[in-house]
């Protein structure tokens, strides 16, 4: 017979076997549901793949605007009209702007890369401060009625309305500067500049666009000063957008790259219905224009359209969101019905361990044997064998054999028997 042990022996086997059946039922009903085919490096945040192809656009915006500042600047030097403006009849990027443009290129360039506290970080936080100055020296011109001088300060402008001072950049294209610089500086510090005034930028460059597409001259000129050139328009609205993809982790790109509802809703809606109407708006004036119909009726169509792009995009995202949230509702109520059998499987075999517990407690203390056939007397006074009392109450089970001293004795007593 096997030794069931003592109390202690006993409550430690069943705590192993509580804690062998966690691990089987953890291993082999959660760790299978775990997503694999992401690779997750030890130490390191999960990849983000919205995040890589966002990081390509503030290095992209950099090399655009240098790219036309220095067209530009060639052209003022070199005296090429063509490279100051898009057309002869549309108003020219002026040298200050052009210069503006190649610093703020350059300081957006380098801020990507840059390491805290290099040098490559002060000439860009430098950089971004010259686009300030510039940008608030030029503004201070028009709205004090003063010449520091600045216009004209590299080439003169022989191309210059006589009302208008030469040189001097649009104070549409002063304020975008002044908001570019303070979002350049918001990149690398931990402020919230970047969420306040590249907004101001974008809906400043926008709205020169907008004036020159639908040919209205109110949103590109204000009153007697400057107009915002074409080209400066679109080189500060991309501008805007590389310096708001440059922090991913605050303002809309924080919403762009993330894996939410919200992340959907900005991917799909906010690029979609602005170029989408933009476009529309711009179909029905030239439809105008061409006297296919009166300006009530391109009105109406304009509503119609823009009405019938909006329930289109909406309800497509409206789709993908209710299909996400049905597979998410589908993997709660898995999640939970696997709680709620692990929580049972764990329950019935508490039970059974309690049982076997209890029955092996039933051994403990005094128990009444007979001196003469060690039988044993349970509580309802029957007399049992001790095998039939121990695997009554516990899972031992006996297998008989003869000990060295019970078979010398009987080997003993036969020969005794043999002898007489």
């Amino acid at each position: 017979m096997r030794n069931p042990g003592t109390t202690e022996e006993v409550v430690v086997r069943a705590i192993v076997d509580m804690r062998e059946v966690y691990c089987a039922t953890f291993g082999s009903m959660l760790w299978p549901k775990v997503n694999t085919s992401v690779r997750v490096v030890p130490g390191e945040a999960p990849r983000n793949p919205y995040l890589s192809s966002l990081g390509t656009m503030p290095r992209a915006g950099a090399l655009f605007v240098v790219a036309v500042g220095v067209v530009v600047a060639s052209g003022w030097l070199l005296g090429i009209a063509p490279f100051q403006s898009v057309l002869p009849q549309l108003v020219s990027m002026k040298m200050n702007t052009a210069c503006g443009f190649i610093a703020a290129g350059a300081a957006l360039w380098m801020l990507r890369g840059a390491l805290p506290g290099s040098r490559a970080l002060s000439v860009a936080q430098a950089l971004s401060v010259f686009v300030i100055f510039l940008g608030a020296l030029s503004l201070s011109q028009d709205v004090f009625g003063w010449n520091l001088g600045i216009d004209e300060l590299l080439v003169r402008d022989p191309r210059a309305p006589g009302d208008l001072p030469p040189g001097r950049m649009a104070p549409a294209t002063a304020v975008c500067f002044l908001s570019a610089g303070l979002s350049l500086l918001g990149v690398r510090a931990r402020a919230g500049f970047v969420g306040w005034f590249a907004p101001v930028t974008l809906v400043f460059a926008t709205l020169p666009i907008l004036g020159y597409a639908y040919d209205v001259k109110a949103l590109y000129r204000l009153g007697p000063y400057t107009a915002m050139a074409p080209s400066t328009a679109l080189s500060f609205f991309v501008l805007s957008l590389a310096i708001l993809a440059a922090s991913p982790d605050r303002g809309l790109a924080r919403f762009a790259i993330s894996e939410t509802a919200a992340g959907v809703v900005v991917r799909r809606l906010l690029p979609t219905i602005p170029a989408v109407l933009f476009l529309v708006g711009w179909v029905c004036v030239l439809g105008q224009r061409a006297g296919l119909y009166d300006p009530s009726f391109a009105l109406a169509l304009v509503v119609v359209l823009s009405v019938g792009v909006s329930l289109l995009a909406v309800s497509s995202t409206a789709a993908s969101l209710h299909t996400a949230d049905l597979e998410r509702q589908r993997a709660e109520q898995e999640v939970l019905a696997l709680n709620a059998d692990l929580e049972r499987r764990v329950k019935e075999r508490t039970r059974e361990l309690e049982g076997s517990l209890a029955q092996v407690n039933h051994l403990s203390g005094l128990l009444p044997i007979c001196a003469w056939c060690r039988k044993v007397r349970d509580d309802h006074d029957y007399w049992q064998t001790v095998e039939q009392y121990v695997t009554s109450r516990t899972e031992a089970r006996f297998s008989h054999g003869i000990c060295p001293s019970c078979h010398d004795r009987i080997l003993a007593e036969e020969r005794e028997l043999a002898a007489k």
